[in-house]
């Protein structure tokens, strides 16, 4: 797997359903974060890397005067989205197909740590956006992720996925540079607000399910070692039955005015 796309994944659906279940967890504070950073309860949107558009769906519902389109590269992962809101094809690291100016406000989920040039895509999605408008980020840092105790052998499971990011010029540390690249954008009034996602909260299987199995995934092909990784698995699966384990990591939320 180059790159993230869920069509490239060899059990797409089973993506798909960590997608949503990730969503109904915890897009609630998400999007109860992105109102208090600046995002309008009405108008016109646009999430730049929408994915199957569970959390813009969310957004929808939460004020129906929000009108939403969902850009995306993967086309598997758009004939999903077309189930829940209208879709465009394209790459938002690219000239994106939309006349500048044509929103009231923009906003990424977990997909600048997937750009080789954050700082470059934040601007190009600020050009969507009209004056006055709201520009807005999500996205996590790996650093932020705390574990206790520490899974057998995940270091090396997390370097692997360093390395997996850094093959393509990316980062998934992103999540905490997002206010410094804000200010560099020269957007105004930034606000920032943290959502931290927890196994005490969610459960530790469901937080293993949707926090460290992407760990796993991104750092199977760096390694390139099945009984390795088998024991990753099996370490992570005995962190979940431990009674004593506990699990976080946060979610920063950005937003500022073009």
């Amino acid at each position: 797997m180059d790159e993230y796309r869920v069509g490239q994944f060899e059990a797409p659906r089973a993506e798909v359903t960590r997608l949503q279940e990730q969503a109904r967890l915890i897009s609630a504070q998400e999007r109860a974060a992105l109102a208090a950073v600046g995002v309008p309860t009405s108008g016109r949107g646009v999430e730049i890397g929408c994915g199957p558009g569970f959390f813009a769906e969310g957004l929808r519902r939460d004020d129906l005067g929000r009108k939403i389109v969902g850009l995306d590269i993967d086309g598997y992962i758009l004939r999903e989205a077309r189930r829940r809101l209208p879709v465009v094809r394209g790459d938002g690291r690219g000239g994106l197909p939309f006349r500048a100016g044509s929103f009231d406000f923009a906003y990424s989920r977990l997909y600048l740590r997937h750009v080789e040039d954050p700082a470059a895509a934040l601007l190009g999605m600020r050009g969507l956006v009209k004056p006055g408008g709201c520009l807005a980020a999500i996205d996590s840092s790996d650093a932020s992720l705390l574990l206790d105790p520490m899974p057998t052998d995940f270091a090396t499971v997390a370097a692997g996925r360093r390395e997996w990011f850094s093959r393509r010029g990316c980062s998934a540390e992103v999540g905490h540079h997002l206010p410094g690249l804000f200010a560099r954008a020269e957007l105004g009034n930034v606000k920032v607000k943290a959502v931290v996602l927890d196994s005490a909260t969610v459960g530790r299987e469901t937080f293993a399910q949707i926090v460290l199995t992407p760990f796993l995934q991104a750092a199977q092909p760096v390694l390139n070692d099945p009984a390795r990784m088998a024991a990753a698995h099996a370490a992570v699966d005995h962190w979940v039955a431990a009674g004593d384990s506990y699990g976080a990591i946060t979610l920063f939320v950005v937003g500022g005015r073009v």
